[in-house]
């Protein structure tokens, strides 16, 4: 196909590849041809043109999360006693591991400041 109809082509197509292919081979893009001109001579027969699809990219499947650690009713029982002394889950989280989960070592700590 000559240039300017290849090009116009893709303008048409919005620069997609594959349909200013289909334009081209529909017969759309042509150009008007000059009332004196001569045919050009036909072009050896080309093979069809392929049209390249990429392959979807997959994403990383994501790691695991590491098991979270199972706590023991009376651990959650002493982690809800000192919550409602009014102090936030984290901080009584840290004092009673701190405390080895001794509910009276780790209430002193915590009211100790």
């Amino acid at each position: 196909f000559p240039r300017a109809q290849a090009v116009r082509a893709l303008v048409r197509s919005n620069w997609n590849v594959a349909e200013a292919m289909e334009v081209l081979f529909a017969g759309g893009g042509e150009e008007e041809a000059p009332a004196a001109a001569s045919p050009a001579p036909a072009a050896p027969a080309a093979s069809p043109a392929r049209t390249l699809v990429p392959e979807p990219i997959k994403a990383p499947t994501p790691a695991p999360l590491p098991p979270r650690s199972r706590l023991t009713p009376d651990q959650e029982e002493n982690i809800q006693m000192l919550m409602a002394m009014g102090f936030d889950k984290h901080v009584v989280e840290e004092a009673l591991k701190g405390a080895d989960w001794d509910l009276t070592r780790a209430s002193n700590h915590l009211l100790a400041g």
